[in-house]
């Protein structure tokens, strides 16, 4: 018996539900349909018609900005927020440039004494070069100072051969005097090889590759100065910013700084099934309808269709997280006709709409 009741209750509870979805549905005059889902059930559809949901979008993708800093910088002040409007190249914020410049200052500064070690290595080529040839000089002079001495033993040996008085002292003493100035040739050669051999061309190698070195220092920081701007890529709307004045951004740091709207024509992103692909074409036309409110409509046409069927993409310009359960949608361009705001009423880029097209 007990059983038997449970299964009396447990009948009863199932027609009670059942009863009250059937007076729903009646009340409501349609069938419920999901976010989801397409449906060709309309009764306002044309022979050949379907419906496919959708959402509004420009052309172009939002863009959330960061700083070029290979650096880290702080923001002095804030200059774009939320629902501004900016201007491609428009500055976002203001940012600290003050350790930039520096750092170019000291690169400059490191490039000045490069500049001034390199003139010196050049003075000192060419003061070697007058050095080598004041040697050649008194190299030259000692030899013919000694091929003169040479030229007056000779004589003083005859003479002191022939018995002339005074004569063998002064060839002793011119002798001497030879042995000496060979002695000072062979040194004065053993200074010309010596400088030869000394290769100051090597202290300007060096200097060229420290001016070289200091050349880059210059351009990394000037490099590193020019990157420190905050502009906007896109001409649009600011729609979402963390920023605030003071605060510190650091080389790789990714965070979601400022997110950009681009604004140009509106379109929607219709979401079509792969049953109905087949009646989709270019410049077809189509009715765009409000998702929640079907007093909401406007009119377009097709003008762009995706090659490949893909997941479905969010309204946050990216292809859903966790879609891969759900069929493959061939995502149809349509542009809205008539934008302007009169025209446009209570539109909303991101807004969830129905799409009816298909027909001749």
């Amino acid at each position: 018996m007990p059983r038997l009741k449970q299964s009396v209750y447990f009948f009863m509870v199932v027609g009670l539900v059942t009863g009250g979805l059937s007076l729903l549905i009646a009340a409501n005059g349609t069938s419920p349909v999901s976010n989801t889902t397409q449906t060709t059930s309309e009764s306002d559809l044309k022979p050949g018609n379907f419906i496919c949901l959708g959402f509004i979008d420009t052309y172009e993708a939002k863009v959330t900005v960061f700083p070029t800093s290979p650096q880290p910088c702080r923001i002095i002040h804030v200059l774009k927020k939320e629902g501004d409007v900016i201007k491609a190249g428009e500055s976002i914020a203001e940012l600290d440039l003050q350790i930039a410049k520096f750092n170019l200052q000291e690169a400059k500064s490191l490039l000045d004494q490069a500049i001034a070690m390199e003139k010196k290595a050049k003075d000192g080529l060419e003061a070697h070069k007058v050095l080598i040839e004041v040697q050649e000089d008194a190299l030259e002079a000692k030899q013919r100072e000694l091929e003169s001495n040479e030229t007056k033993l000779e004589y003083l040996k005859r003479r002191a051969d022939q018995g002339f008085p005074g004569a063998q002292t002064e060839y002793d003493a011119a002798k001497k005097a030879v042995e000496g100035l060979r002695k000072a040739v062979d040194a004065e050669m053993k200074k010309l090889h010596g400088l030869k051999e000394i290769r100051p061309s090597s202290a300007l190698d060096q200097a060229h590759a420290a001016r070289d070195q200091a050349n880059v220092g210059v351009a990394k920081a000037q490099y590193a100065l020019d990157q420190l701007k905050y502009v906007s890529p896109i001409h649009g709307i600011v729609i979402n910013s963390s920023l605030y004045d003071g605060m510190m951004f650091t080389p790789g740091l990714r965070t979601d700084a400022i997110t950009i709207q681009p604004t140009g024509k509106l379109i929607v992103r219709a979401e079509v099934l792969q049953e109905y692909a087949s009646r989709v074409s270019l410049n077809q036309k189509a009715v765009i309808i409000d998702h929640m409110n079907s007093q909401l409509s406007w009119t377009g046409k097709v003008v762009k269709i995706a090659e490949t069927f893909q997941p479905k993409r969010s309204s946050a310009n990216g292809f859903q997280l966790f879609a891969n359960n759900e069929d493959p949608v061939l995502e149809v361009l349509i542009e809205l006709e008539n934008q302007t705001q009169k025209d446009l009423p209570s539109i909303r880029i991101g807004q969830r709409v129905r799409v009816t097209m298909g027909g001749k």
